[in-house]
C-alpha cells in the first residue's frame, strides 16, 4: 500500500460548489468509539459532524470526508470509494496509551488531521512475498 499524506482539513477544496445544508450534514464523518476524537474532530472543521463508532466498506459514500484513525484496508476501501480519508494523527506518550482522551488533551498533544491517499498495490499470496 502506498500512503500519500495530502492537503491540510484548512485548504480550500477545488470542484463543485458546496451542497445544500442538509446534504453537508452527512459530508464529513468521523468514526470513532471515543468521545474526545468526535468532539477535537467537530472543534476543528467549526461544523456540525455525522458521528459513527464502525465504518463497514458498504457503507462508504463518495464524496463524504471520513475522520478517525483507520486499519490501512479500510482506509484504501474509504479512498478507492470516491471518498477521503481522514486521519487522526497524534504522538501518544507510552503513559497516556489505553487511556481515553479527551478533546483538551488532543489539542494538547498537537493532534493533527491528515488527509491520506491510500491505495492497495499488491496481496500476500503473490509468490515470494510470505
Amino acid at each position: 500500500m502506498i500512503l500519500l499524506p495530502l492537503d491540510p482539513p484548512t485548504a480550500r477544496p477545488s470542484g463543485p460548489p458546496p451542497a445544500p445544508a442538509e446534504a453537508q450534514a452527512w459530508q464529513d464523518c468521523v468514526v470513532t468509539r471515543h468521545p474526545g476524537a468526535a468532539e477535537w474532530v467537530q472543534r476543528r472543521l467549526s461544523r456540525a459532524v455525522r458521528v459513527v463508532d464502525h465504518l463497514h466498506p458498504h457503507e462508504i459514500r463518495p464524496g463524504t470526508r471520513y475522520h478517525g484513525v483507520f486499519p490501512l484496508n479500510l482506509a484504501a476501501d474509504i479512498c478507492r470509494a470516491g471518498a477521503q480519508c481522514w486521519a487522526i494523527s497524534v504522538q501518544l506518550p507510552p503513559a497516556l496509551r489505553g487511556h481515553e482522551l479527551s478533546a483538551e488533551q488532543l489539542e494538547a498533544l498537537d493532534a493533527r488531521l491528515v488527509r491520506y491517499q491510500v491505495d492497495e498495490v499488491a496481496g500476500a499470496d503473490l509468490p515470494g512475498l510470505v
